[in-house]
């Protein structure tokens, strides 16, 4: 089983590397995107927790909310809220 998951993994690794060296105009469209949505992830989430004062609830702004507000977006801030709501 573990040879398989790793076969997987590498196929999967060979295939993302070959997209990327194939449509390099669109790598830097793609990443110019996410680090504009990580940028506004992060003035939403201190806004956010400047007003904790009146709606008592935060968010942690630290790499992994970032990277999930980044790839996700608005989806991503309300899958934040929502685990944070069910898990704490």
């Amino acid at each position: 089983m573990k040879m398989v998951m790793w076969g997987i993994l590498l196929i999967s690794s060979l295939g993302l590397i070959y997209q990327l060296f194939t449509n390099r105009s669109q790598i830097g469209r793609a990443l110019s995107r996410f680090t504009i949505q990580i940028v506004i992830g992060a003035i939403v989430l201190l806004a956010l927790n400047l007003f904790s004062d009146y709606t008592h609830f935060t968010l942690p702004i630290n790499l992994v909310t970032l990277g999930v507000i980044g790839l996700l977006g608005l989806p991503g801030f309300a899958l934040l809220g929502a685990l944070k709501l069910v898990l704490i």
